[in-house]
């Protein structure tokens, strides 16, 4: 009677599957519709087809694959042994393309060489979008990050993450690949790497300058983030297609700081971040006494739009042509398509100051500008007055206004109530004659007398805008971190 009941029931499966006048319609579609409507659905409801009939049965083999371990129902997840076997077996038993691949639960350095057959089949089967974190490498790195501080060497941790082969950077049809916690092969020196990459995500990455030389060279690379990568000090982006670009550093690290970022061509790059936010294991015991500076060169970026500066900038140059000079004192409109400038600074910092007069200068099209006062103190107390006096005096000395004329939105956060930051915010009021509104977000230790005595002052300040509308607000994102983000651009 088994065999019987197990027809009966195939059977009804199949009228169920019919429609009104009796036809299949979905086991009439071509294999092409199929399989595609297949790659749609988890691995683990796709290969459940498989028995409805003969001609499902090895048909989500051919789909092309979404592969996450995440999702892997295994009698042993907490073991990376079965989580790599069961990834490996799946990658190699597929016969169709494989569209994407998450890989974050196979991290032993006994199964590197299973790894390495991973990323190979990966190659072979023209993966288009992968993801690879070695999330318990990261935790090895965490607990010996205080050696490598007293050693002040990076290499310490170098040698506990896993190497990507040189071999992998050959794949034609990759377009994203994310890597967390690795690092790259020093000979990694190909003519045409990754000839189809879009995008790349690197964080905690060991980098080299031959693999950030070719990374650049990739012909259709249009995003780069890197996040705390170690490796190059210099960074040099010639990149035709480079659309956006974000480079997270450490100040307190030195193995992760940068010390020169240099455009030298990127037509078509339309944003530019550059962050020195702390890492997510810096303790305040971790700071260093000298903060370091970091170079930002420009020569050609005729598209750059938006442009995020959060780190302590030492000098910024706008190279015109063959002319290398400072911002201070570089030719105007260099920037014409920058519209939003997001940047932190030291309001009692001259130097900080002639920097943010010089990029406002050559941005006359600059609709949105974010600031940011920064924790860096100014220990001599005789220098912190003068360099008050300079900076009042070097915004009342502005006899050109031209980067004003397009501004709408002024947002300042972290305001103390000292006099340089009101006296820039009532500069702005008095020449930004398209100036619509003005957002100020005081510390929530600040006091309320320096509050109330820069609100009389910003209120009573003669407005070149007959639309504009000034509001004083607690900044609450302060207390908590003290940092802004991207999404404020």
């Amino acid at each position: 009677m088994a065999p019987r009941l197990r027809k009966t029931r195939r059977a009804s499966s199949r009228k169920k599957a019919k429609s009104e006048n009796g036809c299949d319609y979905i086991s009439s579609l071509p294999e092409v519709l199929l399989t595609s409507i297949l790659s749609s659905l988890p691995i683990k409801e796709a290969a459940r087809t498989s028995v409805l009939s003969s001609r499902w049965r090895h048909l989500w083999k051919s789909a092309p694959l979404h592969l996450d371990d995440s999702f892997l129902n295994l009698d042993n997840p907490d073991l990376d042994d079965s989580s790599c076997e069961a990834a490996y077996n799946i990658i190699q038993a597929h016969m169709g393309p494989i569209e994407y691949c998450n890989l974050s639960k196979i991290d032993d350095r006994d199964l590197y060489p299973t790894i390495n057959s991973i990323l190979r089949q990966l190659s072979q089967k023209k993966i288009k979008h992968l993801s690879l974190s070695f999330n318990k490498t990261w935790e090895r790195m965490v607990d010996i990050h205080i050696r490598v501080l007293e050693a002040r060497d990076g290499n310490i941790l170098e040698r506990q993450v896993y190497k990507v082969r040189p071999s992998f950077f050959k794949c034609k049809s990759l377009k994203q690949l994310d890597l967390f916690c690795c690092r790259v092969s020093k000979n990694t020196n190909l003519a045409n790497m990754l000839p189809n990459l879009k995008e790349i995500n690197l964080e905690y990455v060991f980098l080299n300058d031959v693999f950030m030389d070719r990374l650049f060279s990739c012909p259709n690379l249009e995003k780069v983030k890197m996040y705390y990568c170690c490796g190059p000090k210099q960074v040099q982006i010639r990149s035709r297609k480079l659309r956006e670009l974000v480079i997270t550093y450490g100040i307190h690290f030195p193995y992760v700081f940068v010390e020169e970022i240099f455009i030298d061509d990127a037509p078509s790059l339309e944003v530019l971040t550059i962050d020195d936010t702390p890492c997510h294991f810096a303790t305040p015991d971790h700071h260093i006494t000298n903060i370091m500076m970091m170079k930002l060169k420009i020569r050609t970026a005729p598209n750059l739009g938006q442009l995020g500066l959060y780190c302590y900038l030492g000098d910024v140059h706008f190279m015109h042509g063959d002319d290398d000079c400072l911002v201070t004192s570089s030719p105007s409109a260099l920037l014409p398509s920058l519209k939003a400038l997001s940047i932190r600074l030291a309001f009692c910092d001259q130097d900080m100051q002639s920097v943010l007069a010089g990029i406002l200068r050559c941005s006359p099209g600059l609709e949105y500008l974010h600031l940011k006062n920064s924790h860096r103190r100014v220990l001599d107390q005789a220098v912190l007055v003068h360099n008050k006096r300079e900076v009042l005096n070097s915004w009342n000395n502005q006899h050109n206004f031209d980067f004003l004329e397009n501004l709408q939105k002024f947002i300042m956060c972290d305001f103390r109530g000292c006099e340089p930051e009101v006296e820039f915010a009532c500069f702005l009021i008095e020449k930004a004659s398209a100036l619509k509104n003005i957002n100020i977000f005081y510390r929530y230790t600040c006091m309320d007398n320096f509050v109330k005595k820069a609100r009389l002052k910003l209120y009573s300040t003669v407005q070149a805008s007959n639309h504009l509308l000034i509001a004083i607000g607690k900044d609450v994102q302060t207390g908590v971190h003290g940092m802004f983000a991207y999404s404020n651009l």
